[in-house]
């Protein structure tokens, strides 16, 4: 009866602990999710360490918190898009194949 109320039962595939998913994003859109994902959080940790540096204990961290993270989120996501191929093209030099 316990496990009627898990959404999704986690199983062992690979050796890595998954979950089954019916429904996926097509692989087209791969790097646009990965830079989205990797932008926002780039741009939440280093905007909110850089407020806090710079912020007084009095100041409202979280609205200038947010207003600096909004800022950098579209700056940081462009500059993935960009760089992550030139980046990876870097790579392939130094690093062997599988």
């Amino acid at each position: 009866m316990a496990d009627s109320f898990m959404l999704a039962k986690p199983y062992l595939g690979n050796h890595k602990l998954s979950t089954k998913m019916s429904n996926k994003i097509a692989y087209r859109y791969r790097t646009l999710l990965f830079a989205f994902i990797m932008s926002a959080s780039t741009a939440m940790i280093v905007s909110g360490i850089i407020i806090f540096m710079h912020s007084k204990p009095h100041a409202p961290f979280f609205t200038q918190w947010f207003a600096a993270f909004i800022t950098a989120w579209p700056i940081v996501f462009v500059a993935i898009l960009i760089i992550a191929p030139l980046v990876n093209k870097l790579l392939n030099l130094f690093v062997e194949d599988r």
